[in-house]
């Protein structure tokens, strides 16, 4: 029988549930407050800004490939779905890629609950309304970032602790195979 990495339970999913209403909330929020004020500074610096602005992004991250939104869709839905089966599929032990399950074995149940309530949310703000909600921006000294939502957050958070997790499992390897050379 397969050995089905630990995050891979309907109970870690639990956590998507408060994370999703939590983004889709600011956006409803950002969108009744924004369309009659058009933006709002929460934090300045002087160095350093953060400010809601309302962005209306048809395409990936940062507004690219807004041309091609069905095909986007489309790629969205089928990874999603795949990921979200993926614990079915381990415990009924059907045929999964080693390197799946290499990798997502290295994923922490916050890395997996991160990257897909942000996943989630952005493509249920694409199916429901044909575009993701934007609207944080923020600004250092001269540098400006592209406009981004609470899923965004939490698909950077959990790609950087996903890919931090998966580096140093491979450096303790190396560490223990040095050892016992």
């Amino acid at each position: 029988m397969r050995h089905c990495p630990s995050f891979l339970s309907y109970k870690t999913l639990l956590w998507l549930i408060p994370l999703i209403v939590g983004d889709w909330v600011f956006k409803e929020w950002a969108i009744f407050y924004l369309s009659t004020h058009h933006t709002a500074m929460i934090l300045d610096l002087g160095f350093f800004e953060c400010s809601l602005l309302l962005v209306y992004n048809k395409g990936m991250a940062w507004g690219l490939a807004q041309e091609y939104t069905q095909i986007l869709m489309t790629g969205r839905a089928f990874i999603l779905l795949a990921l979200l089966l993926l614990p079915w599929a381990c415990r009924k032990n059907l045929m999964i890629l080693e390197f799946w399950t290499k990798y997502l074995s290295s994923l922490s149940p916050l890395a997996w609950v991160l990257l897909l309530a942000g996943g989630f949310s952005n493509l249920g703000d694409m199916f429901l309304r044909g575009h993701v909600i934007d609207m944080i921006s923020l600004q250092f000294g001269m540098w400006h970032s592209p406009v981004f939502n609470l899923a965004d957050t939490y698909i950077t958070i959990g790609a950087v602790w996903a890919s931090y997790r998966y580096f140093k499992r491979l450096n303790m390897q190396a560490i223990t195979q040095n050892k016992s050379v």
